[in-house]
């Protein structure tokens, strides 16, 4: 997919729909080979939409910095020709790295801008994505109860925030505010249909996300001589890649349990918050969907 021509570069799925179908590397490949072409013929349109579907595969793969250094120029390109939509979907990727570090000032800035021209034209995808990054910001803040009534929205049928593949995205957010929220009957559902993706597309990230999601159960329902109220913690360092699933670290809070037997990582001290640290990386999606 290195060396593809125009029109096969129309027939490539948008960013977030080749994640969450597990065709992230190959995808990946090919928009770099996009940006490539339309740096060396200076075509700013599509070099910015390019820019914006690189910067979601690169915050999927954990290069933050480079997904953030996309985001930003893709905006600056976006905003000088004007190309609103594709703007919006750069302030989306913006403002979810904002939110995976804490910066809830930033995610607020970002995020009124997208939803002002998000509601007008009816944008589900955008205003999903902006809703996300919103409701990560709050869980990332502690705010729990703010955080899943953001997050719930996105698959909420007839809200202007509701989108099937956000909300897919999303699982492990909704899952961890539903819990911490004290509504697990949401977490559940959630987790049914993460499930249920699994079995009908085999998603290394789903599978290993669905992994993820046994231990929302067992801290509100733990075993009669089980601790409780455990911190969820994760068995590697944050960003770590497992040898099968994808990343490690995978929750809003900054990680997520390691899914199996006890580790040394895992039974003793947890990981700090997120809100404080660059540390997270998602096996899951990035900044949700979009038409780039």
């Amino acid at each position: 997919m290195a060396h593809i021509s125009r029109v096969e570069s129309q027939l490539l799925p948008t960013s977030p729909l080749g994640l969450a179908w597990g065709l992230d590397e190959p995808l990946a490949d090919a928009v770099h080979a996009l940006v490539r072409r339309h740096r060396r013929h200076a075509d700013g349109t599509s070099l910015a939409a390019a820019l914006a579907r690189i910067a979601r595969l690169d915050i999927a793969a954990g290069r933050w910095g480079a997904a953030e250094d996309a985001a930003a120029e893709g905006l600056a390109s976006a905003e000088r020709i004007g190309a609103e939509h594709i703007a919006a979907e750069c302030r989306n990727c913006l403002g979810w790295l904002a939110a995976a570090r804490g910066d809830g000032r930033s995610v607020d800035h970002l995020t009124v801008r997208t939803l002002q021209l998000a509601g007008p034209r009816r944008d589900r995808a955008v205003s999903a994505s902006a809703h996300w990054n919103r409701g990560m910001a709050a869980l990332a803040a502690g705010r729990a109860d703010a955080a899943l009534d953001l997050l719930a929205r996105l698959d909420e049928h007839g809200h202007e925030a509701a989108h099937p593949i956000v909300a897919l995205l999303a699982s492990l957010d909704t899952i961890e505010a539903a819990v911490h929220a004290r509504r697990p009957e949401i977490g559940q559902r959630r987790a049914e249909a993460l499930d249920a993706w699994v079995r009908r597309t085999g998603a290394h990230w789903a599978r290993f996300t669905a992994q993820r999601t046994w231990h929302a159960h067992c801290w509100t329902n733990p075993p009669p001589n089980g601790p409780t109220g455990r911190r969820w913690t994760c068995p590697v360092r944050p960003g770590a890649r497992s040898t099968t699933h994808g990343p490690v670290c995978s929750t809003a809070s900054g990680c997520g349990d390691s899914g199996g037997a006890e580790t040394p990582a895992s039974s003793s001290t947890p990981l700090p918050r997120r809100s404080t640290h660059w540390e997270r990386t998602r096996c899951s999606s990035g900044p949700g969907v979009s038409s780039v």
